[in-house]
């Protein structure tokens, strides 16, 4: 018996959680200038996007939620209704603190059947049906955003730092979203925006537009650079001003990939059957240090077909732009004279880089074919292939929609995604106090 329970309310939230993809609404956000004891209606459409006979509960949530009022909490919509069209009317307190203030309509679509609905304090939703009760969190439906903002007195300015671009040879683009949120008129809002080394040495600073900027009114402020010395993380600090009156923002970014190149192999002091020590010169483009590299290095006869060797060196951390000798020890010993072909497999981070190149063994001589200019053969590093990110894509659907039933049954909160590795270390070192290791 309890089992039959679990599984009807199971089905339940799966009905609640599988609907809401044929459910939407518009807007989805509808901002208001503050008007005291305004009242100001909107139009709110819901899209029936499957022709098909359904219910909707509408309330409302947010610091605004008291403030926003429908004519009905649970409206029905036809199947040869492509959309129903309603009205909503928001009514201006005497009162509000500056800023936004925002308030969210919320739209569940609702199993078939008599039910009844209690929307508690918290947003949550108790569905009761027969004898079996289930509760729906908000998140599973769609949200129409209000947003009332209300000017702060005298000059006043919103805005963030927008960092754009990172592929090597583009430009970088700083772009500052500046909403004059004041009651009074800013003549002039203009950034100044640093760029700075890993090291916090400024490397240069480039200077948005200067333009006048009224009440209510917005501006995107944008700056560009292109002088940028190497690859590497950076961060750009914009002093953002209006008239007498500056406010700071900062932001990490990444111009490229770090990468390392195999600037010269050598062999000296050389017997054959003896050991070889082989010494790589590698060179770190990055802009700051790129730990734990190493090399794999097999050997094979000229037609590639055998493998006569395999070795590998220690693990190094490379200095920005300073040529590093890492050494590997080849045992020759049983090994013949003659042609043979060198792979080496650059290993960091989370990146393989393969190379290959032709040698020669003599008695007391190896002679290399190895072009600095690299004869990279494959590689393989973080990107994904299309077919990959399309299996991907599949299993992760699948996972969300598990989680949702989860999230559902265990009244769970939603988690932001991990940001991206490179970024992450890059803020973590403009974090530190002492940087050691980088250059411009």
């Amino acid at each position: 018996m309890r089992l039959a329970r679990y599984i009807m309310v199971t089905l339940m939230l799966l009905s609640l959680v599988t609907i809401v993809h044929a459910l939407s609404v518009a807007p989805a956000l509808k901002m208001i200038d503050y008007n005291s004891g305004a009242e100001e209606s909107v139009r709110l459409r819901i899209l029936n996007k499957e022709a098909k006979d359904f219910k909707v509960l509408i309330y409302t949530k947010g610091d605004l939620g008291k403030y926003i009022k429908f004519d009905e909490s649970i409206v029905e919509i036809k199947s040869d209704e492509p959309e129903k069209r309603l009205f909503y009317t928001v009514s201006m307190p005497t009162e509000l603190k500056p800023g936004t203030n925002e308030g969210e309509i919320v739209i569940l679509e609702l199993p078939e059947g008599d039910q009844t609905v209690v929307v508690k304090d918290d947003g949550e939703v108790v569905v009761t049906s027969g004898k079996q009760t289930s509760t729906v969190s908000a998140q599973n439906g769609v949200i129409s955003k209000v947003q009332v903002k209300v000017p702060y007195p005298g000059k006043f300015v919103q805005s963030r730092l927008d960092i754009r671009g990172g592929r090597p040879g583009e430009p970088i683009e700083f772009v500052l979203p500046t909403y004059s949120l004041g009651s009074e008129t800013i003549d002039k809002v203009y950034a100044d925006i640093e760029i700075l080394s890993p090291t916090n040495e400024r490397i240069d600073e480039v200077k948005t537009q200067t333009v006048s900027l009224p009440p209510h009114k917005d501006v995107n402020l944008r700056a560009i650079w292109k002088d940028y010395p190497n690859t590497g993380a950076y961060l750009a600090v914009a002093h953002l001003v209006f008239d007498d009156n500056t406010v700071e923002y900062k932001g990490v970014f990444i111009v490229g990939d770090p990468m390392i190149e195999v600037k010269n192999i050598s062999v000296n002091e050389f017997n054959l059957g003896g050991v070889a020590k082989i010494d790589l010169t590698l060179l770190g483009k990055w802009n700051q240090i790129i730990p734990g590299v190493y090399v794999d290095m097999t050997v094979f006869d000229s037609l590639e077909e055998t493998k006569v060797g395999e070795f590998k060196t220690a693990s190094s951390d490379v200095k920005p732009y300073v040529p590093e000798i890492i050494r590997a020890y080849w045992d020759t010993f049983g090994l013949s004279e003659g042609s043979y072909v060198m792979q080496l497999d650059l290993n960091y981070g989370d990146k393989q880089e393969t190379v290959k190149f032709d040698l020669y063994v003599a008695a007391n001589d190896i002679q290399t074919k190895f072009d600095s200019t690299g004869q990279a053969i494959s590689g393989k590093s973080g990107f994904l292939t299309r077919d990959t990110t399309l299996v991907i894509l599949v299993i992760v659907l699948i996972g969300a929609n598990i989680y949702l039933v989860v999230f559902v049954m265990k009244r769970l909160k939603n988690k932001r995604p991990p940001q991206n590795k490179i970024q992450n270390q890059a803020e973590a070192i403009f974090n530190q106090e002492n940087n050691m290791g980088g250059v411009a």
